[in-house]
Parts: structure tokens; sequence; C-alpha cells
């Protein structure tokens, strides 16, 4: 009897065990098989040129390379005993140029007939993640066929005929050893682990200390994971506060910022805490709460969430998009100016900024706390906005519908719904940003609205938290503005059958103190833009007839993503309309307030100040936020209804979450698209010559076209120059284009004139000298990236050529090849030609 008391007392422990070795084993199983990938699958073309050698030059994408296979065809079979098969010699090398063997391996053509693979294996390479290799066979397959792509079917590398570069890539794939693969993430994980915890340290702890200084005499968190990303707002938006008060004072501090937010942020925690004394009773109390099945499951989908968004970008070295050269820029100039800046130069001739700052200081601060590049900051920052986008709806969730509410909007927002997860490819950090600090500003709304009677010093300092919030919304994306207005309307609406009731009325005093001390905290900005001469106006009055139409349109415009966006609304709705009637008035305001963003953009008819810049886009793109809090909601109703008190039932539930989150988690790293990619490894091979070979005064022609018919776009690695090389080119970032000032009054007209003059020309005819010659600053090279100027997936009907021919340029004498590598191709331009041309 004491021996089945005893069995049943340990019996979780027992069944724990047996899990953890299942999996042990599992796992174990798992990494003794090779990881396979289709590196370049296409093989739509045959090889039936002689050559002595043919090869590849190619990218690893991971840990421990051990294989590669090229795709061939056998004249006949090899089955005669009586003579040996012909073997093949792989021979994997540094580069082109190298003559020493990294790796050498030998296949058989024995059995090979067509569309088979001939692999050859060699040693693992323990550290070949994101290097470049090349690999040649010889003699070639002269008794049969290999196979090969385009060359636009692979990205980094192309094909190599005895020595030279082709418009082609080979069909291969490459396998790698997942031990060494694991080991590698293990490492990396290691080594990142004290940069990680700085960077976290950074933001949260200067929130932690702002959520208790603004809850001196009011508490407004009623639940723990509340105040924690409450506080991680809280800490985005210091930064940005912080360096434009200080820069308005003529201070530009650097990394001092975040030693000093540090250094003060922990003395107060101290003497706080130290006074206050928590104890483990706190900890064994939540151990021992229903609260912690619905905190574990949060913290599982966060962490699987997290993975995903991590191995989605692990590869990249550049962010993508145009968007994300002028997000990279602008970081740099923080990074190099120690503050908020004015000249953009060495990277392009502009000197006033008035773009949205917020997400660029605080990417400056990750830079400065982690000691990563402006390009890399830019990488994992826009992931880490990204996964505090969908976390950051877990607040107004929970006040409105309780604890699994808030959980399931974050598992739904993270890894189910496209958006905020597509974002990555167009780098439209800044919005991001915007979306991570907007929620939790109209929580804090929420709760000035919902509070009781308070005394003005309380509203002063609960104002204070909650109009950082606000500005730190505004600053990192103007039109978050508009989006928290709609906020306010939908309360409004919500509760205005409690107008009639004065005390109603004081509980809205609050706000309107929060909504006086943002427009303190931002007149420094405000002011600076009001003085600012030839640059957009943010709210200007003038009301186009095309905005009009486009507002009347907007429903024709609804593009279709993953799933019909018009049925989601209608699903939305109706799930919505049905927990109202279910759950009553509390749960209305995310309803309204989506209906109300959804005819947002009817407001461009009226003549109002600002209201040129609402963007049905940035609409469309952003409805997310509401589609997951309402299912999250509905969600969350129906658990306190059923399970809510059942032990087993939210275990199940536990599991159920988990399983989906793991089940969904292979899907993220395949968003990514890199035909949103300006830059491969060629491109930054190619800029790493630059730099040592070409002078500082270099300006290239780059490749690009007329976006929308008034602005010129870069549309290949061309644009990416200034801030791998230092050296300037034909086409600035997008927004410095569009809104600042330049130092010469024709600089922008100029780049304009010259972009539609090449691409009216047509890359078949020859380059107009003429354009070249005029332009402000002396063009003195040609950059021809690895894409050759295709990079067009985000533009409405793209030109199917690109601007610059390399063909012609090889046969034009003013131009002169100085560098080929891969489908890279630098031409020097001689300038002598322009004493003709000049007016």
């Amino acid at each position: 009897m004491n021996i089945k008391i005893k069995l049943m007392r340990y019996k979780s422990w027992i069944i724990t065990l047996i899990i953890a070795l299942t999996a042990l084993l599992i796992i174990t199983q798992k990494l003794q098989n090779n990881q396979i990938e289709l590196t370049q699958p296409n093989a739509s073309q045959t090889l039936t040129r002689k050559f002595s050698t043919v090869g590849q030059t190619f990218v690893a994408s991971e840990a421990g390379l051990q294989g590669i296979a090229l795709k061939g065809h056998a004249a006949t079979r090899c089955e005669d005993k009586a003579s040996p098969c012909p073997s093949i010699i792989l021979h994997l090398r540094a580069s082109p140029t190298a003559t020493t063997d990294l790796r050498q391996a030998t296949a058989s053509l024995a059995y090979l007939t067509a569309n088979e693979w001939l692999r050859f294996s060699f040693e693992p390479l323990p550290a070949s993640r994101l290097t470049t290799y090349y690999f040649f066979i010889e003699p070639p397959a002269t008794t049969g066929t290999l196979y090969y792509g385009p060359a636009e079917s692979y990205l980094d590398g192309a094909m190599v005929l005895n020595g030279q570069p082709q418009e082609g890539q080979l069909t291969f794939y490459t396998v790698y050893n997942r031990f060494e693969m694991a080991r590698e993430l293990w490492q990396n994980f290691i080594i990142y682990l004290p940069a990680n915890l700085m960077a976290f340290s950074t933001f949260f702890l200067a929130g932690w200390v702002l959520l208790i200084l603004s809850q001196a005499q009011q508490t407004l968190i009623i639940y723990w994971v509340e105040g924690f990303i409450v506080a991680i707002g809280l800490g985005l938006s210091w930064y940005p506060l912080l360096l434009l008060w200080t820069d308005t004072l003529g201070l530009h501090l650097g990394q001092s910022y975040i030693w000093l937010t540090l250094i003060v942020s922990l003395a107060i925690l101290i003497k706080y805490y130290w006074t206050e004394k928590p104890t483990l009773a706190t900890l064994h109390t939540w151990l021992n709460s229903p609260e912690r099945w619905s905190d574990l499951a949060l913290l599982i989908v966060i962490t699987i969430a997290a993975l995903g968004r991590v191995l989605m970008v692990r590869n990249l070295e550049m962010p993508l998009w145009d968007d994300s050269v002028h997000h990279t820029v602008m970081v740099q100039r923080i990074l190099e100016t120690g503050g908020l800046f004015q000249s953009w130069q060495p990277y392009t001739p502009y000197e006033t900024l008035s773009f949205h700052f917020g997400f660029h200081v605080n990417m400056a601060v990750l830079a400065w706390a982690t000691g990563v590049s402006a390009p890399q900051a830019v990488i994992w920052g826009g992931q880490w906005m990204n996964l505090l986008a969908a976390l950051s709806l877990y607040p107004l969730a929970y006040r409105w519908q309780g604890r699994w509410a808030g959980v399931l909007a974050v598992f739904i927002a993270s890894l189910f719904t496209e958006f905020p997860l597509y974002y990555v490819n167009w780098g439209r950090y800044a919005q991001l940003m915007g979306q991570v600090l907007l929620p939790l500003a109209c929580w804090w709304t929420l709760a000035l609205v919902t509070q009781k009677k308070l005394a003005w010093q309380k509203q002063l300092l609960l104002g204070l938290g909650g109009a950082l919030l606000i500005f730190g919304a505004m600053m990192s994306y103007y039109r978050m503005a508009f989006h928290y207005i709609a906020f306010l309307v939908a309360v409004g609406l919500v509760y205005l059958p409690h107008f009639k009731k004065f005390d109603y009325w004081r509980n809205w005093l609050p706000v309107i103190l929060t909504l006086l001390l943002t427009l303190i905290f931002a007149s420094s900005w405000f002011i600076h833009l009001g003085t600012r001469q030839n640059a957009v106006d943010p709210t200007p009055s003038a009301i186009q007839p095309t905005q009009a139409i486009q507002a009347i349109l907007f429903w024709q415009q609804i593009q279709n993503y993953q799933i019909n966006a018009l049925m989601t609304y209608l699903s939305v709705f109706l799930v919505g309309t049905l927990l109202v009637i279910w759950a009553g008035r509390k749960v209305a305001i995310p309803l309204v307030w989506l209906w109300l963003l959804l005819i947002l953009p009817f407001l461009k008819l009226l003549p109002l100040p600002g209201v040129a810049i609402i963007q049905e886009f940035t609409l469309q793109i952003s409805i997310y936020m509401l589609q997951a809090i309402i299912w999250g909601l509905a969600g969350g109703w129906l658990i306190e209804k059923t399970i809510a008190n059942h032990k087993l039932g939210l275990i199940g539930l536990v599991i159920a979450i988990s399983l989906a989150a793991l089940v969904k988690l292979p899907d993220l790293p395949q968003i990514v698209d890199r035909e949103f990619d300006l830059s491969t490894r060629p491109d930054l091979q190619a800029a790493t010559w630059i730099k040592q070979n070409l002078p500082s005064q270099a300006l290239f022609l780059i490749n690009g076209l007329v976006y929308q018919g008034k602005s010129a776009l870069a549309t290949d690695a061309g644009s990416w120059l200034p801030i791998l090389t230092q050296r300037q080119v034909t086409i600035p970032p997008q927004y410095a284009l569009l809104e600042e000032r330049s130092s010469s009054p024709d600089y922008t007209p100029a780049v304009n004139r010259l972009t539609k003059t090449l691409v009216e020309h047509g890359p078949n005819t020859p380059l107009d000298k003429t354009a070249l010659c005029q332009f402000p600053q002396p063009i003195t090279h040609v950059y021809i990236g690895q894409k050759r100027g295709l990079v067009t997936k985000a533009i409405p009907n793209p030109p199917t050529t690109a601007m610059l021919s390399p063909e012609m340029l090889l046969q034009d004498s003013a131009f002169k090849l100085i560098y080929q590598q891969d489908r890279v191709l630098i031409f020097e331009f001689n300038r002598a030609i322009c004493h003709d041309k000049t007016p």
C-alpha cells in the first residue's frame, strides 16, 4: 500500500522523465540525419559548350557544410563491370582565384541517368555559415550533361566556366551536418547572450523606473504581465524624448545616454526595492495560482515566436527593400553625431531632418548597447519590434477580457496573421515601432478613463507616463496619431450613455492633461518642423483631387494577401458583434475602433489639417491588431465560460497552444522573401573592393526607376554603397529625396531628371552622356549590382528591363570595366568627354 502511494506521489515526475527521454531520443535521431538544402533547384537549361572546368560560387547558409550535389544526365548507364565507371573530382575553394583546396571529393558516374544528382561528400566545415565558397569539377561530365538555370535563379553567386563568371547558375544542392548546425546555434546563443541582456536592460530598466515613478501615488497596473510590457514601451519612448531635448539644448552624448540612464535607473530601483523587500512568498503564491497556466502559455508562445523571428533573419546581412536603406543611414548618422542630426553627409547631400525618428534613435541605442553595426541593428531591432508589436496587444486584451484573452491575442498576432511578420520584407520598421507603442498608449488612456476620482497630483504623474507613450508612438510614425484619435473616439462612443454623469466627465480630465503633456514633450520637434524651409509640411491643408479619389476607392484598393482581406474584416465584425452581445459593452471598443480606422481615409475629403498624410495602405497592414484582439477576446470569453476553473482543461489548453505554435514555427523563415533584398554577398564583396581601391570622392551612377511618376528609387545594391563604402550615389535614400532639403536647390530635381532621362531612353540605347555630365556632382563610376537593377517586386506594374544595360556599357568606349565578380560590374566613366557636354 505504501509503495502504491509513493508511486502515485511521483507519478507526474515519472511521466515527465519519460516524456523528456523520448524527446531526447527523437532529437538525437534527428541530429544524426543531414540537412539538405535545394540551394539552386532550377534545371531548365543544359550545358552544351566545351570547357575545361565548370564551377559555381555560392554562400553556405548553415554551419557544417559537408556535401554538394550537381544535377546531371549520363549518356549511357555505367554497368559494365569489366571497366571501371568514370569518376569526377570536385574541388572546394574559398574563391575562383584561390589556388588551394579546402576540401576535395570524388563521385562516380555509376547509374547516373536523367534527372539524378551526383553527390560529393567530404568532411564537415564547422564554421561554414555565411561563408563564400567556390567549387569546380574537372574534367567536366563529358560522358553526359550538367543542368543549370538562369542568372536570376540564385542570388549569391554565379556559374563559372573556364574561370570566367557566366550569366547562369549551376543546378546544385548543399548538405549540412545537423550536429554542427546545432552547435553553431548554441555557440551563438552563448556568445550573444551578454549583448542581448545588455540591450534588454537598457530599455526595460529605464521603463520600469518610469512606470514606478508615474504610479507613485496611484497604481494603474493590475497584473504583473501588464507592467512588464508597459515598462518596455516606456523604455522605448524614453530615448527619443531624451535625444530630442538634449539636441534642443545642443548636447550630443552618444553612448553616455545609455550609461547615464542605466546608472540612474539602478539607483532608483535599488532604493525602491530596498524598502519594498519582495519575498519568495510572492513567487510561491503565483506558482500555486490558476494564473500560472496562462502565464506559462504566454511564455511558450513568446519563446517560439522569438525563435521564429531569429530564424527568419539570421542569414540576412543587410535589411530588405529601399525603406531599410533610409532607416540605416539615419541610424548611422545618429551613431556618428552622438544624437539627432541635420546633415546627411557623407552619405547624401541633404541638410535637414523632418522624418519621424523614434525607431532610429532606439536602433542607435541598440547599437551602442551591443556594438553591432547600423545594418545589423536595423535587422535585429526590427525583428524585436516585430515581436513586441504582438506582445503589446496583451494589456488591452487583458483589461477587456482577462489573461487568456491577452494570451490568445499575442498568440494570433505573433504567429498566425500575415502582419506584422511580413514587415521584414518591406523594412517598414518605423510603422512597426509605432504599432508597438500605440496599443500601450491606448491601454494607458483606458486605464485613466476607468480610474476613480483622482487628485491633481496623481493626474499629473499618471499623465506623464501616458504622454510619454503617446509621444513615442507619434515620433515613431506620424500616422499613429490618427490611430490614437480613432481610439479616443471609439472609447467616447462606447461610453456615450455615461456622458450625463458629471463624475464621468471628470475621468476625462487626466486624459486631457495627458494630451497637453504630449504636446509639451513634442513642442521642440514641432517648432523645428515649423521653422524648416523647403521641407514637406506634415500637416498640409490643400486637398488634391487624387486624394479624394483614393479615399473613395479605398474599398476597391484592398489587396489580397494570404487570405482575402474583405472576408477577414467581415468575419472579425461578426465575431466582435457576437462578443458584444455575450460579454457586454466593455468589449465593444475594439469593434468600434476597427470601424473608425476603416473609414478614416474619408477624412481626406475634408479641409482638415494633417489629413493628407493618412494612408490607406498603412491602415490595411495595421488592422491585424484589432483582428487579433477581437479574436483573443472571443477566445478568452469562451475559456472563462468553460475550462477556466478546471486544471486538466487548462493543462490541455497550454499543450494545444504549444503544439500549434511549434507546428507554425517552420513556416516563419519562409516568410522572408529575398526578392525584396537589394544586396547579395557578391555586392558586399564589391563594396569591400571599392573601399580599398577607389577614391573617397567617387560618385556612382546606379540602377533605378521613377516611382509613381515623381521620384527616383534605387533598384539594386547600388543604394547600399553609401553605407558600405562611404561613397555617394546618384539616387539618395527615398525619404531624404522626398522630404528633406538638399545642400543644392537643384539637387533633388536633378536626381529625378537624370533617372527619368535614362529610364525613358531604355537600356538598349547608349547612355545620355550630356545628362551624366550635367549632374550637379561629378559622376565618376557606374555600379551594376548582382541583381542588375531588377529588385522591383514591391512596385506596381514594374518595368521588365533595368535602367542600365551591362552590354551597352561594355560596348561604349566612355566606360571602362574595372571590376567583375559573379554578376557585379563596376565601370569607370571617362569624364574627359564632359568638356564637350557641359553647357
